[in-house]
């Protein structure tokens, strides 16, 4: 589940103690004579933005063993911050040492010394690069596959060219031992990149899957249905999500992320995926047979029924997915405590889920209360969007003890999410995903 407060400012510790690291080993054991303050804090300022520009590998590397309990949608929150931030260390550092001294824009001049000028200048473009294209990737129109390549390849140039950058200069590296923690510390952080791109592909060759359904779903959306071949299927929370590849190989650049519609005592993994361009588009048109290469799972949105009384879901759209899982996870564990689901769309045909919704009524303790802002005339149900009004009137009078799952759209996220905590719900009880992560 969530990380505690306890455990989130451990983390967060831990990151900024591994941040201090390359500035540590610089300023470790004897040293050369100090220089004016500016020069200093320039210098200061390389060393963060190195350790930032490799601690971005540990953050974007979906590793359970980090950050698990955050989720993924806060973690690449952060990575994009984090990303910000690094641009400007960056930036700065030979911004801060040419203003202190204008005679470091010879590092810049490959007259003087054209290993350095060159790693020092594809080390300021790269950056600027990587982070415009991650933040208006639709604007430079870069697909989602093109992007992650360049993405990985521009991450593992600016850390080693950094590097270069680092043990060319020399001023705080020379003794042997210091350059071989530099490259020690960069390269794990290279390493982490060809374990998510190489390593983990490989791996999951040996887990192959198989489409065996194809099914379409009102409001444009489609389910796969995928059978594990040749061995027992992955083991899932009900909520969780994972990274599909399709193709005879697990080694390509398209993979791309989707919470789980299955319960977890099926083996097989049933992914609903709305067509929202690019490769979600194509996803109709597979044929049952087509190898699938599965990554996960992964996240933190699940429900322990032993935490709580109960559980209110909140789901816009197609984000029901992942609340199905949990909805039918309940439902064949025959779970007897109460369920109200919050299910907002725009028409009533654009319902997904609703007959086997409607069905579930009859083998658990299930509340759901459909929200349409463009209903039908003589429709009974509630109209509009999830509002404050909305939960008043359905929800229980002690909602301290529930737990809370809300999946979909920022703005239902960010509106539900402000109405339970001015509620007094806290905020460890409180679980979103959002679904356009990438």
């Amino acid at each position: 589940m969530k990380y505690s407060l306890a455990q989130s400012i451990c983390w967060i510790l831990t990151f900024l103690a591994l941040a201090l690291v390359p500035l540590g080993v610089g300023m470790a054991g004897s040293l050369p004579p100090g220089r004016d303050f500016g020069v200093e804090f320039g210098v200061m300022l390389g060393f963060l933005g190195l350790a930032v520009l490799s601690l971005q590998c540990v953050i974007s590397g979906r590793f359970n063993w980090f950050g698990a309990g955050f989720g993924f949608d806060n973690l690449l929150e952060f990575h994009k911050l984090i990303g910000i931030f690094a641009l400007i260390l960056v930036l700065a550092h030979p911004a801060m040492l040419i203003a202190a001294n204008p005679v470091f824009i010879a590092y810049f001049d490959p007259r003087e010394n054209a290993p350095r000028a060159i790693t020092l200048s594809l080390v300021t473009i790269g950056i600027v690069v990587l982070v415009a294209t991650s933040l208006w990737r639709k604007f430079f129109k870069l697909s989602y596959e093109a992007w992650r390549a360049l993405h990985g390849v521009l991450t593992l140039g600016i850390i080693f060219f950094g590097l270069g950058h680092v043990v060319m200069v020399d001023h705080y590296g020379e003794p042997l031992w210091k350059k071989a923690a530099f490259v020690l510390f960069t390269g794990a952080a290279m390493y982490l990149v060809v374990h998510s791109r190489v390593v983990r592909p490989w791996l999951m060759k040996r887990k192959p899957y198989t489409i065996i359904e194809v099914r379409e779903e009102p409001n444009n959306a489609t389910t796969l249905v995928l059978e594990p071949v040749g061995h027992p299927g992955m083991k899932h929370r009900a909520g969780q999500f994972l990274w599909i590849t399709l193709g005879k190989s697990p080694f390509s650049m398209q993979q791309h992320p989707y919470s789980i519609a299955s319960s977890p005592q099926n083996p097989k993994i049933e992914l609903t995926i709305k067509d929202l361009g690019d490769f979600s588009r194509s996803v109709r048109d597979l044929a049952p047979g087509t190898p699938a290469w599965l990554e996960g799972p992964y996240g933190c949105f699940y429900h322990d029924p032993g935490t709580a009384k109960g559980a209110v879901l909140v789901a816009g759209g197609v984000g029901i997915t992942p609340v199905m899982s949990i909805l039918r996870a309940a439902r064949d564990r025959r779970d007897p405590q109460p369920y109200i689901l919050f299910f907002g769309n725009t028409a009533w045909t654009d319902v997904i889920f609703r007959e086997e919704i409607e069905a579930m009524r009859a083998h658990m303790n299930l509340k759901v209360v459909h929200c349409l802002t463009a209903p039908p005339p003589d429709w009974p149900g509630e109209q509009g969007y999830i509002t404050k009004d909305v939960m008043d009137r359905h929800l229980p009078n002690d909602i301290e003890n529930y737990a809370y799952f809300i999946c979909g759209p920022r703005p239902l996220l960010d509106l539900v999410e402000q109405d339970l905590r001015a509620r007094g719900v806290p905020a460890a009880s409180i679980h979103t995903e959002r679904f356009d992560m990438v």
